[in-house]
């Protein structure tokens, strides 16, 4: 069992620009076009992804929805996240809705 963090502390994996360096790269193809994955920058949730946590579907599914809905990856890359990364994915959204974590988080205007 995957050791938790302290409620309100940051997880060690996830980096001051809310990176993610994944523990197990992946590739994946969409045509002949190849891609590797190695990291993931997660945007901070929003009230859109908060309706996806509402949902009446199955959890990986929502975890998937919100993933591909923070990086812009796509189904076929999403599906190929090791489980182990996943679950420190799901830690990660739980520090972000978790209140003051969003003290020195980046954000940007377009």
């Amino acid at each position: 069992m995957m050791d938790r963090r302290e409620p309100g502390k940051r997880p060690a994996w996830l980096k001051s620009d809310n990176s993610y360096d994944l523990l197990v790269p992946f590739e994946y193809g969409i045509g002949q076009d190849r891609y590797a994955v190695a990291s993931l920058k997660l945007r901070r949730l929003t009230a859109a992804d908060m309706l996806i946590l509402d949902e009446a579907i199955p959890y990986t599914e929502k975890l998937l929805k919100i993933v591909e809905a923070m990086t812009g990856l796509l189904r076929p890359a999403t599906l190929k996240i090791d489980a182990v990364d996943m679950d420190r994915i799901d830690d990660i959204l739980g520090y972000f809705r978790e209140p003051g974590s969003a003290t020195g988080a980046t954000s940007s205007a377009s």
